[in-house]
């Protein structure tokens, strides 16, 4: 396979500085506590106060400022002075430094510039639609990112929620895209609130259409500008949750909607609005080795599902017993038995020690709003799932549901078996839902990761997982400075206390500790080039009936595509869309051999469709997206996880880049490990992005602690 480079969020920033301190001038406020406690609202309703272009707070343990963009062309330092006045007794924790010579540009971070650069996109340009910018984000939103009210009442506003994306460049210099959830303050009694966080104190936002982004109106109070603005506040329903995918290469109208088609609207605004000052692009890895999914451990691991279910039963044990939890039995024993045809399920409500169980309750917020003791048991004998009812209802509910739908909970049934074999697992000692043996790891492995502490607890607690050639499991938690003199495992917990992005600690036979670090670095699919290809296949064109016959005849020879020439002949009109091409010939391979002609004969300018799931875009621009690619350097390693394949045109998610570091001038031997993530039975049909005993560990300790 192919090795292709691997563009990353971390940004190479090229600024020019002369050119921004000639145009800007930058205000560094900081406070003598580290923070604002009105964050941005500081420079609100400040009588006689600069056009603000753009502000940005950072709270870092490097930094904690507020910038502050202005025109320099506008800018006066007179109104400086009565903006500290305003503050009252705060005033004398506030300092402020004037930064307009290149001198004070130079010692600004490239992140901070940045960030004001792209915040400043907010406001429209000219002064009929400008505004003070006073918001302290930049938050983009996609017309389809809007929920509307559905069939509003009189008085009722048209939209209930804005889900806009916060671009965020992090002291790394890597770009984030955020979702924030607005919601319109006409259901404020839809929200929850708290003592410490009152109504009251959240600032209130409007949407720039011209732009399409949220600007912070001054104050916190509700007054419209006008009568047909609705405000909003940054809040969620309670229990609810807005995602928006990483990509979706279908067409260019779901792939603008994504968050890759958003970072793409941000570079044309970059390169069309701030070019005189800004140049960013992605920073690129070169993996060394690309560890692909064997489709043999999904076959090896339906085997021995088959062989656990020949001999061990399913019990569901129904807690709650009423109508609506027995109908819900009764699918999901449906949907199990359609999933495993071989298996045997019983419905008894005691837990049975020779089967594997589900035990049905209800979530934890049921119990807690109806002042009831929490029917969730810990079981550490016995193999034991518990279910809620909210979870059954979209088994129920699958019915009426599309395939993609159906699949997803199909996936569901499915991790619940594998999830209760682990446990099974688990208490037998013994790996057995996979061959441990294949993977070729020899002598015993130690898997290590820390256990966050409950509140009694003052001292962090840290779990081990033993593995020897066999697959044997042994389990042990220990408290630092309690290991019973073996300074070993004191060490390994100062390595997750010294370093909070430390995830996982693997020590091998001979001893060489290599530490997995998260990072906040993703990978990205080739954003531009998949953008352009998408946008090229939206044009609009329509084919003469003979130009399109020339074509197909240089595809293939006449005796071979007679049929086709005929429909284009049939075709009722004079001219045929490109777009009901595919639909016309209903042959896949020709209509893409069709495409690929046209784009070569027109030099690119007519695309009749994209065929970005085949196997060479799929490594040309996605790439990054798909296996496990692992680069090695001098002291430590990299590696990202991605997904093992796509059924449709989207993926949800971003793979993270981790760091392998070996510790105490160790070898590193993660290599060998790459496989223990060439596994689908941790997340629903993917790969896991850590080595699969850490699921092990994280089982373990919810059956024990």
């Amino acid at each position: 396979m192919q090795l292709t480079q691997t563009k990353t969020n971390q940004l190479a920033i090229n600024i020019d500085r002369k050119k921004l301190s000639q145009d800007f001038v930058i205000i560094r406020f900081k406070h003598k506590k580290g923070y604002f406690l009105q964050g941005a609202g500081i420079l609100d309703n400040i009588p006689n106060l600069p056009q603000v272009k753009s502000i940005t707070i950072r709270e870092d343990d490097q930094d904690k400022s507020l910038y502050a963009l202005f025109d320099k062309a506008q800018f006066n330092t007179v109104h400086i002075p009565t903006f500290l006045l305003r503050q009252g007794s705060d005033a004398e924790n506030i300092t402020y430094e004037i930064i307009d010579q290149i001198s004070g540009f130079n010692k600004l971070p490239d992140h901070i510039i940045c960030q004001l650069l792209i915040n400043s996109l907010a406001s429209p340009k000219g002064s009929r639609y400008s505004f003070n910018n006073l918001t302290g984000h930049f938050y983009i939103v996609h017309p389809e990112h809007k929920v509307p009210v559905i069939k509003p009442k009189v008085n009722q506003p048209k939209t209930k929620q804005v889900v806009a994306l916060q671009v965020v460049i992090n002291r790394h210099s890597c770009l984030e895209i955020n979702v924030k959830t607005f919601t319109n303050i006409y259901f404020k009694n839809r929200l929850s609130f708290s003592k410490k966080r009152p109504y009251t104190s959240y600032p209130k936002y409007a949407l720039e259409f011209i732009t399409m982004s949220m600007k912070r109106l001054p104050g916190f109070s509700d007054q419209k500008e006008d009568d047909d603005q609705e405000l909003f506040i940054i809040k969620q329903f309670p229990g609810k949750k807005n995602n928006i995918t990483f990509i979706d290469f279908g067409t260019f109208d779901k792939f603008q909607v994504s968050k890759c088609g958003t970072v793409s609207t941000i570079l044309k605004l970059i390169k069309q609005e701030l070019n005189r000052y800004l140049f960013i692009s992605f920073k690129e890895l070169s993996p060394q080795l690309i560890c692909q999914y064997n489709s043999k451990n999904t076959a090896l691991k339906k085997v021995r599902i088959g062989h656990h279910l020949s001999y061990k039963k399913i019990n569901i044990a129904d807690v709650i017993n009423d109508a609506e939890s027995q109908e819900l039995v009764l699918h999901l024993s449906n949907t199990l038995r359609t999933q495993y045809p071989t298996c045997t399920i019983t419905q008894k409500s005691r837990i049975q020690k020779s089967s594997f169980n589900f035990r049905l309750i209800h979530d934890k917020e049921f119990y807690e709003h109806n002042n009831l003791s929490d029917s969730y048991q810990v079981y550490n004998k016995v193999p034991v799932n518990h279910l809620n009812l909210y979870e059954l209802k979209k088994i129920k509910d699958s019915d009426d549901l599309d395939k993609k739908e159906t699949k997803r909970i199909k996936a569901i049934a499915d991790t619940l078996i594998k999830e209760v074999i682990i446990k099974y697992d688990i208490i037998q000692g013994n790996i057995s839902i996979t061959d441990w043996k294949a993977f070729g790891i020899d002598g015993v492995y130690i898997f290590a990761s820390k256990m966050p502490a409950e509140e009694k607890e003052t001292i962090d607690q840290y779990c081990f997982l033993e593995i020897d050639t066999t697959g044997k499991l042994n389990f042990s938690l220990h408290k630092k400075d309690t290991f019973l003199g073996d300074s070993r495992y004191d060490e390994i917990a100062e390595y997750f206390e010294d370093d909070n992005t430390v995830e996982g600690i693997v020590i091998d036979p001979l001893g060489n500790i290599n530490a997995i670090k998260r990072t906040d670095i993703i990978t990205l699919p080739e954003i531009v080039k998949i953008g352009h290809i998408l946008e090229k296949q939206a044009q609009k064109y329509s084919f003469k009936k003979s130009e399109l016959i020339a074509y197909l005849k240089e595809c293939r020879p006449i005796d071979k595509i007679k049929p086709y020439l005929e429909k284009v002949n049939n075709y009722p009109n004079t001219k045929i869309p490109k777009d009901e091409i595919r639909g016309l010939l209903k042959q896949q391979n020709l209509t893409k051999e069709l495409s690929n002609l046209v784009f070569k004969k027109t030099n690119g300018q007519i695309l009749i469709r994209a065929y970005l799931k085949g196997q060479k875009p799929r490594y040309e621009l996605l790439s990054s997206s798909f296996d496990i690619n692992y680069q090695e350097l001098k002291n430590y390693a990299l590696y990202h996880v991605g997904i093992k394949d796509v059924n449709g045109y989207d993926i949800s998610r971003a793979s993270v880049i981790r760091v392998i570091e070996s510790l105490d001038n160790s070898n590193l031997f993660f290599e060998k490990l790459l496989p223990l993530m060439s596994v689908d039975f941790v997340k629903n049909h993917e790969l896991t992005v850590k080595p699969f005993p850490f699921k092990y560990i994280d089982e373990w300790i919810r059956m024990n602690c």
